[in-house]
Formats: structure tokens, C-alpha cells, sequence
């Protein structure tokens, strides 16, 4: 199951770092932190990956991050889930429109967003693996703007980010109504 909708924020947005950081709580790719893999993999084994993303992401069964070097003046915010066998279809679809309502609710509690915040300092260790993916971010920087660019400020920016400014965020940006599946 894909679902999702289109959000007016990029990385140039001011509301993106505390966006990303609830992101890492609720659906960090390919991880059994986050709180989809929790409650739609570990408590109910309905699939084995449960996802959600603030960037559009190209080639998401090969990369472990969204690729660089694929800037957009517009993203996507989508949740992925995968496989899904037909017979527990609508009732994964049920449980991940519930999740994602509850998140938007209530937000993160601090020790959520603590957590979410030194996650996303350990996924900062994995993002330029090689000097391609250096290059890449900073053509991207180049063209959001960004200063320091994204892989400069990241650790900063994330331990910036106050949980309030997390709330706000979500409340934003994120909705469950009008999802596209």
C-alpha cells in the first residue's frame, strides 16, 4: 500500500527539521524505531516494512535514504507498506488511516520527541556514505538555497528543534482526511 498527499514544504521550509523529526518517530525508512513498524509489524504481523516520508523518495526498494541530487519545489508526504496480502488490505489501510490520525492528534510527548531527535543524529552517520552523495547535497543545497547546507546544519538544526515546534508542525502540515492510496 502506498498512500499520501502533497505538502508545501522543502528543506528551505522553516518547519522542515521539526517535520523530520517527527517523521523519524513515526515511519523512519527501513527501521524498527519508528512507531509504523511498532504497531502495524511487531504488535499486529500484518507486513514486514511500514514507512513514512517527508520528501518524495525515487527508487525506494533500493536506497536506504531518499537520494539526493532529486530537489523538488514541492514534496510528498507518503506512507509505505509492504507486502500486503490481500485479505489484511483494508484492515492495514484502517489501522494506518487510525495511526496517522492519532499522530497529527496528539503529537509527540517530549521523551517521543527526545528519542525521534537522537535517532535522527544516528541517521546523519549513514547519509554521505560516498563522495557522490556529498555532491549530490550540495547541488541540492545550491538549489533550496540552504546555508549551511543540509548535511552541515543537520546535526544542529535536528538538536534545534523543540518538541512544541514538532506539535506545530505535524498540526501544519499532516492531516488524514484526504488521502490519495
Amino acid at each position: 500500500l502506498h498512500a499520501g498527499f502533497p505538502i508545501a514544504l522543502t528543506r528551505a521550509h522553516p518547519d522542515y527539521w521539526p517535520l523530520y523529526v517527527a517523521n523519524v518517530w513515526f515511519g523512519a525508512h527501513r527501521d524498527d524505531f519508528s512507531h509504523l513498524y511498532q504497531v502495524l509489524r511487531e504488535a499486529r504481523g500484518y507486513n514486514y516494512g511500514d514507512y513514512s516520508y517527508i520528501e518524495h523518495f525515487e527508487g525506494r526498494p533500493n536506497n536506504l535514504f531518499p537520494p539526493p541530487n532529486a530537489p523538488r519545489r514541492h514534496q510528498l508526504f507518503s506512507v509505505w507498506i509492504r507486502p500486503v496480502q490481500h485479505e489484511h488490505a483494508v484492515h492495514v489501510l484502517k489501522a494506518l488511516a487510525w495511526e496517522l490520525e492519532d499522530f497529527v492528534r496528539r503529537g509527540l510527548r517530549p521523551e517521543q520527541c527526545d528519542a525521534a531527535k537522537n535517532k535522527a543524529r544516528v541517521l546523519y552517520l549513514s547519509l554521505a556514505e560516498t563522495s557522490d552523495r556529498l555532491l549530490a547535497y550540495k547541488l541540492d543545497d545550491a538549489f533550496y538555497g540552504l546555508n549551511p547546507g543540509y548535511l552541515d546544519g543537520y546535526l544542529e538544526k535536528v538538536e534545534g528543534v523543540a518538541c512544541a515546534e514538532v506539535n506545530a508542525a505535524i498540526r501544519r502540515h499532516l492531516q488524514w482526511r484526504d488521502l490519495r492510496v
